[in-house]
């Protein structure tokens, strides 16, 4: 193969799911980048990646995000503590 992995070409666009969400940081590790949002309105827990906080957060924090489904599952943008 000539300049480039078969994942860099199998990209994927995330898409939204509808209206913002609240949730409970279940776990965030800063080092790592990274942590997991428990909803009720959610089936699962929700990945959020440092980049999508609006601020610094820590276990136990409520906060208010937006979903993008990606297909390792979704993942929390736009979170910001209430």
């Amino acid at each position: 193969m000539f300049g480039g992995s078969s994942k860099a070409s199998a990209k994927h666009t995330p898409t939204s799911s509808g209206g913002k969400k609240t949730g409970t940081i279940r776990y965030f590790n800063y080092k790592k980048g990274y942590g997991f949002i428990e909803s009720k309105q959610m089936e699962t827990d929700v990945f959020v990646h440092v980049k999508d906080l609006e601020s610094r957060v820590r276990k136990g924090d409520t906060v208010r995000f937006s979903i993008v489904e990606e297909p390792k599952g979704p993942r929390a943008t736009q979170v910001e503590v209430v």
